[in-house]
């Protein structure tokens, strides 16, 4: 899914690691970890650069 919405695999997987959800979590926050999200696609493109 990554990689058909534009994201590199790796550092997708990176993202999804390092914001791993708790007990806390919100829907919103849940719905971040998506692919097609817009702020999973800024923070993967910030560990590209």
């Amino acid at each position: 899914m990554a990689k058909a919405n534009g994201l590199h695999p790796y550092n997708y997987l990176q993202y999804l690691l390092d914001s791993r959800p708790g007990k806390d979590t919100t829907d919103a926050g849940i719905q971040d970890l998506a692919p097609w999200s817009e702020k999973a696609r800024i923070e993967c493109n910030k560990k590209s650069e």
